[in-house]
């Protein structure tokens, strides 16, 4: 969501009050190296003139400058004292919500919640709590519970499906809901993998993820990768893609010598799907070249 920032400008008091003048207004955003020009005219025998900045990032601070010129002369004074200022603050963005699922012996499941912030720069504020309700879908019963900025959280659900929303939440209000569906024991057993001939090639600073698929419902797909030796399930990072069946990891996300692996889960109408999955290092201790992976089964 846009904000905006009110300029106040006032004449010195030795100027002449019949003199129109030119102003023009420095701003930047402090936490980018984006900066605008406005322009504005304090006419004859005005004393004071506002302008609005607008179409600025909520939540984030500017710095603003204002040089002037009378607009008989083309010669700019010297810019004024710099003033920072910050944008108000707005209800959060939805986040990015995904979800790592562990199997318990007695058949329940642990189900760890993960989520992102909106990648729009830049932060809609500062982020104080969730929310999370939870409804098995055979029994229509709601659950729900609310969790500070850092605490883990973990469902101990059963076999059943469950749908699952959560809401982010800061001084400015709430964050519109970000849903994912949890399937039953039963359809993780007899959903069938909808992607074939997934492949992996490591090059010099990136992985290249490709893979076929024929299934016409396909509306998208998430990736998710993580050391394989990592034990931390908040460890674990996700992209979401459409329109394509390659990805290429980040640059910098990845370090050499570790051992990766690599699930491409797709979606049918925005139900998560069951993935197809490979595992492979990042380089090779001693290897350079590319190298390709194989399919293994998730």
């Amino acid at each position: 969501m846009k904000e905006m920032l009110r300029v106040d400008l006032r004449r010195h008091p030795k100027e002449p009050s019949y003199d129109p003048f030119m102003c023009e207004i420095w701003y930047q955003a402090t936490t980018k190296d984006i900066s605008a020009y406005a322009n504005v005219q304090i006419k004859k025998y005005e004393r004071d003139k506002s302008l609005n900045l607008t179409g600025l990032w909520n939540f984030t601070n500017y710095t603003v400058a204002a040089r002037c010129r009378s607009v008989w002369s083309s010669h700019w004074s010297d810019w004024s004292n710099k003033v920072t200022k910050r944008t108000e603050e707005q209800a959060p963005l939805k986040v990015d919500l995904w979800r790592v699922i562990e199997t318990c012996p007695n058949g329940s499941r642990n189900v760890q919640l993960l989520w992102k912030e909106c990648k729009e720069f830049p932060s809609s504020g500062i982020i104080t709590g969730y929310t999370v309700k939870y409804i098995a879908e055979h029994v229509n019963i709601t659950f729900e519970g609310k969790y500070n900025q850092n605490e883990p959280i973990i469902l101990n659900l059963t076999e059943d499906a469950y749908n699952i929303s959560f809401t982010a939440h800061n001084s400015a209000g709430d964050s519109p809901e970000a849903t994912i569906r949890i399937p039953s024991k039963h359809e993780e057993t007899i959903e069938q993998e909808r992607i074939t001939r997934l492949k992996a090639s490591v090059f010099k600073e990136e992985l290249v993820l490709k893979w076929d698929s024929t299934d016409s419902e396909i509306n998208g797909y998430i990736i998710e990768y993580y050391d394989k030796l990592e034990k931390d399930a908040s460890k674990r990072s996700w992209d979401r893609i459409k329109n394509t069946t390659e990805w290429t990891s980040p640059k910098g996300t990845l370090k050499r010598y570790k051992f990766y692996t690599f699930s491409v889960y797709p979606l049918c109408k925005d139900e998560i799907k069951k993935p197809t999955s490979i595992s492979i290092y990042f380089h090779e201790s001693g290897r350079l070249i590319s190298t390709w992976g194989s399919v293994t089964g998730s």
